[in-house]
């Protein structure tokens, strides 16, 4: 019974022990703070992000971007615990890998219903924090055209606007997803499809600027269409121009 006596010890020592190291852990995870300063927290955020690439440090960024772009449009000041309805509108929410930049970029749009303010939140990531292909306003939290604010014009301020360095981008809201970029294999590996859809200024064109679908496999005209559908625009509202540039053969 001694040498039972024993083992049940250990056991029970081994069990108790990595009980503690697991408690402490969440204990560390809840309590980091974020080197940026105040964070708000999207409330859907984990949810719609679960199962994808993420980056603590970018999350820690944005977080608090959001919470300064917030108070700027405050005549009051409020704590960022307090503000607890901030949600990712239904159907915004896009996230993209690029095999060929290495990057990850994340887009949506939230709404926070206590304070009447709706902005746009990007961000982006790369394993390889000298990316250069990192956008230059990549990650940040912007003003939306007003045809996009939930609760009406509310006079908006961010970061850009603040410091007149706004980007010259159109006041459409197809600029806000774009750029789309797809690529994937077939279940068999048997086919290879790539094509992007990005936009162009142009002088000419009444919006100020023209859609462009850069096809890499060819044959996906129709497909990208489709896909400026399924963000909820139509093609037939935009000039789009269709560039067929086959990827080069690799040299072996």
């Amino acid at each position: 019974m001694q040498p039972n006596k024993k083992l049940l010890v250990t056991v029970c020592s081994i069990l108790s022990f990595m009980v503690i190291v697991i408690i402490a852990s969440f204990i560390y995870v809840a309590n980091q703070k974020n080197p940026y300063g105040e964070e708000v927290d999207i409330t859907n955020l984990a949810e719609l992000s679960a199962g994808r690439p993420s980056d603590s440090n970018t999350l820690f960024f944005i977080k608090n971007n959001l919470y300064k772009v917030i108070l700027m449009n405050l005549d009051y000041t409020i704590k960022a615990d307090d503000i607890k309805d901030i949600t990712i509108r239904t159907g915004t929410f896009d996230q993209t890998y690029d095999e060929k930049t290495n990057v990850n970029t994340v887009k949506f749009i939230v709404d926070i219903k206590s304070l009447k303010q709706s902005y746009q939140v990007s961000y982006q990531w790369s394993s390889n924090k000298n990316n250069d292909n990192l956008a230059e306003y990549g990650t940040l939290v912007t003003c939306l055209p007003t045809n996009l604010l939930k609760y009406g014009d509310f006079n908006c301020k961010d970061m850009l606007t603040e410091e007149g360095e706004t980007p010259d981008i159109p006041n459409n809201p197809i600029i806000r997803v774009l750029p789309i970029e797809v690529s994937y294999y077939t279940p068999d590996f048997t086919e290879y499809t790539e094509y992007t859809i990005s936009y162009e200024d142009s002088e000419t064109n009444k919006d100020g600027f023209v859609l462009v679908i850069t096809d890499k496999t060819g044959g996906n005209k129709d497909q990208a269409l489709q896909m400026i559908r399924d963000k909820g625009f139509n093609p037939d509202d935009y000039e789009v121009v269709y560039n067929y540039t086959p990827n080069k053969p690799s040299n072996l």
